[in-house]
């Protein structure tokens, strides 16, 4: 009767499911946002990447009619504008964004008839920023900021990740002496001098348990709140940079598209 007495008033009180399932709630959330925004974050790079593979198409072209086309003309003199035009224009978003990846950088010179690799653009000297390369360079700083907002957070919530294995291990070290305390309490003579050692042990160990695990589910609160704005950033980023490369393709070749057109009602200048 005194062992039933005692196993009723020892045995532990084990910690409610739900807790452990708030901390999954949250983690599943900030997991959900990281996804999107590694992939909102992947959207950017690509995004650069193709307007660097454009550029250097506009660069290859320009660059083959200046080197292949036959004849000392006003067609070669074409060729050499548009060369010097679209250098520029590479060499801005290079500034920008460091070496081209992928095999979108460096000039062209690989069409039919090539020899070799294209001769560097003619130098001339730099010309005043124009309207359009002023709205490019202030739509590059903001890209640039808007995407390091989000890459900051995605390592906020990664840092995160790495305090899960802290407090699942709390966990099971309060499960492992609450086991412990009722095996002992399960024995046919009971040694209450022990079971009071374990008892304080478990008791430490969950006061470590739930310090560690109140402490997460607030940085995991915090973290998760401040997420509109960072989707926020990644758009403005998305489109800053979207506007960056406009401006300067209008700043480069702005010129070049006013000739195209009057060559294209002239029949290609025939």
């Amino acid at each position: 009767m005194l062992h039933s007495t005692k196993r009723a008033l020892l045995r532990p009180l084990h910690l409610s499911a739900p807790l452990d399932e708030d901390v999954a709630a949250w983690q599943q959330k900030l997991s959900n946002v990281s996804a999107a925004l590694s992939a909102a974050s992947a959207s950017l790079v690509a995004q650069r990447r193709d307007w660097a593979r454009l550029f250097t198409t506009a660069d290859t072209f320009a660059s083959d009619l200046h080197t292949l086309y036959p004849n000392d003309d006003d067609v070669r003199a074409l060729g050499k504008r548009s060369r010097t035009a679209t250098a520029g224009l590479l060499a801005g978003l290079a500034a920008v964004d460091g070496p081209a990846v992928d095999g979108a950088g460096g000039g062209g010179g690989g069409g039919p008839g090539a020899t070799g690799p294209a001769p560097p653009p003619p130098t001339v000297a730099p010309a005043a920023p124009s309207a359009a390369g002023m709205r490019a360079a202030s739509a590059a700083e903001a890209a640039a900021a808007a995407h390091r907002t989000v890459k900051a957070y995605l390592q906020e919530i990664d840092t995160l990740t790495r305090e899960y294995p802290k407090v699942a291990a709390a966990r099971r070290d309060v499960e492992a002496y609450e086991r412990k305390v009722e095996a002992l309490l399960g024995k046919r003579r009971v040694d209450d001098a022990k079971v009071a050692r374990n008892e304080d042990k478990k008791d430490v160990c969950e006061q470590t348990y739930v310090t560690l695990k109140e402490a997460l589910l607030e940085r995991m609160q915090g973290t998760y709140a401040k997420h509109p704005a960072v989707f926020k950033a990644a758009f403005a980023g998305f489109f800053c940079s979207w506007e960056e490369c406009k401006e300067r393709s209008e700043a480069a070749l702005g010129d070049l598209g006013v000739v195209a057109r009057s060559l294209a009602r002239r029949g290609g200048g025939a």
